[in-house]
């Protein structure tokens, strides 16, 4: 009997866990092997057929053949989203044998007895997966044909944005996900904010005096500064995790969010539903949910918890406004501007975040640009072409393409002085 519960896919859609967008380039030789996009469209046609199979099968049918089918099925979605996820750049850390060898998913022997349990458990299964197989087709523009009712805004063409979990920037230190796994901070550590513990990690995150990360298990850990419960991290598996001033964020496996540490505004008053994406700022927290519209709470104080309308890739929270880049691929910011740091600039973005009074942002080309107050020079964002940018409270770290940090603005603390090495790319 198949337990589809062991496959990743089984964790990513029935949890709700719709994508974390990494490099397009994160594996050449898989994207450019055209054999891999014909084995894509020829698969995405025998799973639309089997998907009216099962239609058509009906959840009262519990014979051994009905359950056969469905297993096909997922095992066909599951090695469709595969193909997806290598050639875009994806999820790729959950494809078995990873993309340049991908295995190929076979379902195993039905149950000789089928429950209607049986029958449930596979019907929801094939469900989140088509769910998940339709935002990757929408988002990437392949086999949109094949989405119930289309996709929203098609005139749009949105660009994905990269994640910027590898490098952060927070009060006074900076932490990164080096090309090995392991986790390291720089700068001040009179709280323990740099000390990052041993092991492997997939996400990292600077706060104020505090610092989390996710473990290759997915379970979360903070350390540092604890006075209000920032560090607190509960248990469970994490897909995403943002540390703010006094408090923490992060998103379950399911897709809800959570929040810990202070909460004097609200700001840890994580409201109900599945999200996307999730970033803390100094009293409050936005979130994308999984229909790509933005929420914030917490404070409020100067309009950076008014989200706008519309449907969004990417979510900052800095210190008084907030960022985010629209499904079209423009960057846009509210709140307080006193300092231009809610002017964003026109163009396209990859990538966007928040700082104290300043804003970051990765353009189409890979070039990094900062807007806002630049006291410190935090806004002074080197040549170059980056993966990942993060805005601290008066400095800025980023990773170049070729897989090195670099920092920019104050320096009181070393915290803009990156180590030597290879940092992970999105």
């Amino acid at each position: 009997m198949t337990d589809w519960s062991r496959f990743p896919t089984h964790r990513i859609t029935t949890e709700t866990k719709f994508w974390r967008i990494h490099n397009a380039d994160a594996h050449p030789a898989y994207f450019n092997d055209s054999s891999n996009w014909r084995f894509g469209v020829a698969l995405a046609v025998a799973v639309s057929v089997l998907v009216s199979v099962v239609s058509v099968a009906g959840a009262a049918a519990q014979s051994v053949s009905d359950v056969e089918v469905r297993d096909r099925l997922i095992a066909n979605q599951e090695n469709l989203m595969n193909t997806y996820r290598c050639l875009y750049g994806v999820d790729t850390g959950v494809v078995p044998g990873g993309c340049l060898s991908p295995d190929v998913i076979s379902p195993g022997p039905a149950p000789a007895k089928p429950t209607q349990n049986d029958i449930d458990v596979r019907d929801e299964l094939i469900q989140n997966q088509e769910a998940l197989l339709n935002v990757y087709r929408c988002q990437f523009d392949v086999d949109t044909q094949l989405v119930p009712g289309g996709c929203q805004n098609d005139n749009a063409e949105p660009q994905p944005a990269t994640t910027t979990g590898n490098i952060s920037a927070g009060g006074g230190h900076s932490c990164g996900i080096r090309a090995d796994g392991t986790a390291t901070c720089w700068g001040h550590n009179g709280f323990g904010e740099s000390d990052a513990p041993e092991g492997r990690f997939t996400a990292i995150t600077a706060g104020g005096d505090h610092s989390c990360g996710i473990r290759a298990d997915g379970t979360a850990t903070c350390w540092g500064w604890n006075g209000s419960g920032e560090s607190d991290a509960p248990e469970g598996r994490f897909t995403a995790i943002t540390a703010g001033f006094l408090h923490s964020c992060g998103i379950r496996t399911d897709g809800t969010a959570t929040c810990w540490g202070h909460n004097g505004f609200g700001e840890s008053d994580a409201p109900e539903g599945r999200f996307t994406a999730i970033t803390a700022g100094l009293a409050h927290s936005c979130g994308i949910r999984t229909d790509g519209t933005v929420t914030c709470w917490g404070q409020n104080g100067f309009g950076e918890s008014d989200a706008p309308e519309g449907r969004f890739t990417a979510i900052t929270a800095g210190t008084y406004h907030s960022c985010g880049i629209t499904a079209d691929g423009t960057a846009t910011c509210w709140g307080q501007n006193g300092f231009g740091e809610s002017d964003a600039p026109s163009g396209r973005f990859t990538a966007i975040t928040a700082g104290f009074s300043h804003s970051c942002g990765i353009t189409a080309d890979g070039t990094a640009t900062c807007w806002g107050y630049n006291g410190f020079g935090e806004s002074d964002a080197p040549s170059g072409r980056f993966t990942a940018v993060s805005s601290g409270l008066a400095h800025s770290c980023g990773v170049t393409a070729d897989g090195t940090a670099t920092c920019w603005g104050r320096n009181g603390f070393g915290e803009s002085d990156a180590p030597e090495g290879r940092f992970v790319t999105p």
